[in-house]
């Protein structure tokens, strides 16, 4: 699994992203949801001789977490009648 210091730092970059600021709340709902999606994967299909242990694999997880919940608002606002709707 992550090491402390290794999830410190990828937590570190998500936070500092300027995109992000103000969102620490949706943030880390998205960073716990990637944890486990990363925990299941590796339960399941084991860690790829370690590759599924790198952070670059976690940011690519934490990365496919923030696009489905920006389609998630996408679609929630063309729902509730939001002419147009932001990602």
């Amino acid at each position: 699994m992550l090491s402390g210091n290794r999830i410190k730092i990828i937590s570190d970059i998500i936070m500092n992203d300027n995109k992000l600021k103000g969102e620490s709340k949706k943030m880390t709902d998205v960073y716990d949801k990637a944890l486990r999606k990363l925990q299941r994967i590796i339960a399941r299909e084991g860690d790829a001789d370690g590759a599924r242990l790198k952070p670059a694999y976690f940011l690519q997880l934490l990365q496919e977490e923030i696009r489905l919940e920006e389609c998630e608002r996408f679609f929630r606002a063309m729902r509730e009648g939001d002419k147009k709707p932001t990602i």
